[in-house]
C-alpha cells in the first residue's frame, strides 16, 4: 500500500495545533494518520470521514505506551497509533459519542506538570553551565582562546539562542494547557496551523542555517589563518610591523633566534599581530588588534588587564590623550602591563624585565599609527 506524507506544521508540544490538523485532512482529505514520528507524518488515503484525534501525555518515558494502557484506552474507544514524541501519544476514533481521553484532571496536571518540569531542568542546564564554562575559560587566562573561535562560538551561541526559544515557548504552552484543566475552559480552540506553520518554518531554517554555519566553520576553519605559525623576525623585512629594538630602551642586548611574530584573522577582530622579541633580560610582547568596533577594542583591553593583572598591583596609572588614545597600566612584581587604545585599535604591551612601559608610553604610542597589513605568502 502506498503511503501519503506531510511535513507536519507544528512542533511535538503544540498539542491542539496538531490535533486540528489530523482532523481536518481526515474530513477533507481522506488522510488517516498512520506515524508521526519526527518532523513528517505518513498517512493513508481513504474515504473523507470525521475523525477524532487527542494527544495524551504519558509521564513514562518511552517510545511506546505500556500495553496495559493501550488496552484500556481501547475499551473506551480509543485506537493507539503512534508517539508524536517519547512523552506524546497519538489515539484516535471516529466514534464522537465517547467521552473525552482524559477524565481525571488531577493526573493530567499531574502529567503535564512533569513534563513542564523536565524542559525547565533542561533548559537551566544547558544555560547555566555555558556561562560557567565561558567563564572559567576567562578568568582563567583563555580570553583569546574565545577572540580567535569567535564566529564557531557566535554560531554555536545563535544555535543556543534557538533552542532557548523552543523550549521556553514549550513550557509556556505546558502551562497553557494545564491552566485550561484547572479551569475545566475548552481544550478543543486551537490557532490556526497554516500560521503555525509558517512560524515553524522560519524557526526551522533559521535553525538549519546556523547549524550548516556550524559544520563549516567546524571543517573549514577559515576565520583563522596561521594559527600555528610563527615566523621568524629575521624572515620578515617589513617596516609595517609593530616592533622596537632594545636599543629604543637603552639595552645592547641582541634579540635572539626565538623573536619571532604570529598573526591570525578572525570574526570579530580583522587582523591580530603577536609579536614576542626576546633575548637575554629582554623581553617584550606586542599583541595588535584591528577590530570591529571600538566597544570590543576597549572590552579586549579590560579582559586584559583583569586576566593578567587583577592582584597584588605596585602601581597603576592611566591617561587620555587629546586625540581621544587611552592608556592604561598596571605593575605587579616583575612584570608590567600596558593597553593603548583608539578607537577600534588596541595594542596590550607586557614585559618581565627591567623596561618600565609607562616611562616609555611615548616610545609605543606611534606603533598605533602604523598601517597593518597581513604578510605576504611566501
Amino acid at each position: 500500500m502506498a503511503y501519503i506524507r506531510r511535513l507536519i506544521p507544528c512542533a511535538p508540544y503544540e498539542i491542539k495545533i496538531f490535533e486540528a490538523w489530523l482532523e481536518e485532512l481526515a474530513e477533507k482529505e481522506g488522510l488517516f494518520l498512520v506515524s508521526c514520528r519526527r518532523a513528517i507524518a505518513k498517512f493513508e488515503k481513504g474515504t473523507p470521514k470525521p475523525m477524532r484525534y487527542r494527544v495524551d501525555a504519558d509521564p513514562d518515558r518511552c517510545w511506546d505506551p505500556s500495553q496495559e494502557r493501550q488496552q484500556l484506552y481501547e475499551e473506551f474507544g480509543w485506537k493507539y497509533i503512534d508517539n508524536r514524541s517519547e512523552h506524546l501519544v497519538v489515539y484516535g476514533t471516529d466514534d464522537f459519542s465517547l467521552p473525552e481521553l482524559h477524565t481525571d484532571a488531577e493526573l493530567q496536571l499531574e502529567t503535564l506538570g512533569k513534563l513542564q518540569k523536565k524542559c525547565l531542568r533542561r533548559a537551566l542546564l544547558v544555560f547555566c553551565l555555558f556561562p560557567l564554562w565561558l567563564l572559567l575559560h576567562i578568568s582563567a587566562g583563555n580570553w583569546l582562546y574565545w577572540l580567535h573561535h569567535s564566529a564557531l562560538i557566535s554560531a554555536f551561541v545563535l544555535l543556543l539562542f534557538f533552542y532557548f526559544l523552543d523550549t521556553t515557548k514549550e513550557i509556556r504552552q505546558l502551562q497553557k494547557l494545564k491552566k485550561q484543566i484547572f479551569e475545566e475552559t475548552d481544550v478543543t480552540e486551537t490557532e490556526d496551523f497554516h500560521k503555525a506553520k509558517r512560524k515553524l518554518l522560519l524557526r526551522t531554517c533559521c535553525r538549519i542555517t546556523a547549524e550548516v554555519l556550524l559544520f563549516l566553520l567546524l571543517l573549514s576553519p577559515f576565520w583563522i589563518q596561521n594559527w600555528n605559525e610563527r615566523i621568524p623576525l629575521s624572515a620578515q623585512n617589513s617596516t609595517e610591523l609593530p616592533t622596537l629594538s632594545p636599543a629604543a630602551f637603552g639595552s645592547h642586548k641582541t634579540l635572539s633566534d626565538s623573536s619571532y611574530f604570529s598573526y591570525y584573522t578572525s570574526f570579530l577582530a580583522p587582523v591580530q599581530y603577536e609579536i614576542f622579541q626576546i633575548s637575554d633580560d629582554f623581553y617584550l610582547d606586542t599583541q595588535y588588534f584591528q577590530c570591529q568596533s571600538e566597544f570590543l577594542s576597549e572590552s579586549i583591553g579590560k579582559t586584559y588587564l583583569m586576566t593578567e593583572a587583577d592582584n597584588n598591583l605596585n602601581k597603576t596609572e592611566t591617561q587620555t590623550l587629546a586625540d581621544g588614545t587611552k592608556l592604561e597600566y598596571r605593575a605587579k612584581d616583575f612584570q608590567n602591563y600596558l593597553v593603548i587604545q583608539k578607537g577600534s585599535r588596541i595594542l596590550l604591551l607586557k614585559s618581565y624585565t627591567e623596561i618600565d612601559l609607562w616611562e616609555n608610553r611615548e616610545k609605543f604610542l606611534p606603533l598605533l599609527d602604523k598601517t597593518y597589513s597581513l604578510p605576504e605568502e611566501t
